[in-house]
């Protein structure tokens, strides 16, 4: 694994522990989505779902199964992942601009 696919998957583990209900550390979205999902839980299969389409068909369960994922898959998580990490920043400069201007 290269430098940048392990940013990637712990930027992953970061939004799956701050997010997602019922976090399990060091495990992923894909991951703890796949475990829910399995579990019956609603937003397992939504999330599952929301990643066949965005990553690949059939993700949450490869990541379930520790298969390998393809690397067009990996480029496409990364973007996802960057399109997340720019609408954080993009909230928290919304959030210093809105108290620097209450101050």
């Amino acid at each position: 694994m290269n430098r940048i696919q392990r940013i990637m998957e712990a930027y992953d583990t970061f939004l799956n522990n701050v997010y997602l209900p019922h976090p399990r550390l060091g495990q992923t979205i894909s991951y703890n989505s796949a475990v829910s999902r399995d579990k019956g839980e609603q937003w397992g299969c939504i999330v599952c779902k929301l990643l066949d389409i965005i990553v690949q068909p059939g993700h949450c369960t490869q990541t379930r199964t520790r298969q390998a994922t393809p690397k067009i898959a990996l480029i496409r998580a990364g973007a996802a992942l960057l399109f997340v990490a720019l609408l954080h920043f993009l909230a928290l400069f919304g959030i210093v601009f809105l108290v620097g201007n209450l101050l």
